[in-house]
C-alpha cells in the first residue's frame, strides 16, 4: 500500500496495451534510438522486457504500448542501425 514503485499489472489497467516485437543487436544506444521514435510519435511505453539470444549479441525485446503502431512507425523503427526485425 506505501510502495513507491509497485503498481497494478497490465491486466489491471484499463487501458488497451498493444504489443510490438523488436529483434535486434544487444549494444548501446539501440534501446535509446527505439524510444525515441516512439516519444516522436506520441507513443508511450508501458513496459520493456528484453532477452539475449544465447551468446549470440543479439535481443528481442517485447514492448507494451498504449497506443497502436502502423506500418510507418514500424519503418522508421527498421530503420535504426542495429534492429534486424519489427513485428506489430
Amino acid at each position: 500500500m506505501n510502495s513507491v514503485n509497485a503498481g497494478e499489472s497490465i491486466e489491471v489497467e484499463k487501458k488497451p496495451v498493444y504489443t510490438l516485437f523488436i529483434h535486434h543487436r544487444d549494444v548501446p544506444g539501440v534501446f535509446a534510438n527505439i524510444d525515441k521514435v516512439l516519444a516522436d510519435n506520441d507513443i508511450n511505453i508501458r513496459a520493456n522486457y528484453s532477452r539475449q539470444i544465447g551468446n549470440s549479441g543479439y535481443a528481442i525485446s517485447v514492448y507494451g504500448l498504449h497506443k497502436k503502431v502502423n506500418e510507418e512507425i514500424v519503418n522508421k523503427l527498421k530503420a535504426i542501425p542495429n534492429v534486424c526485425n519489427v513485428k506489430i
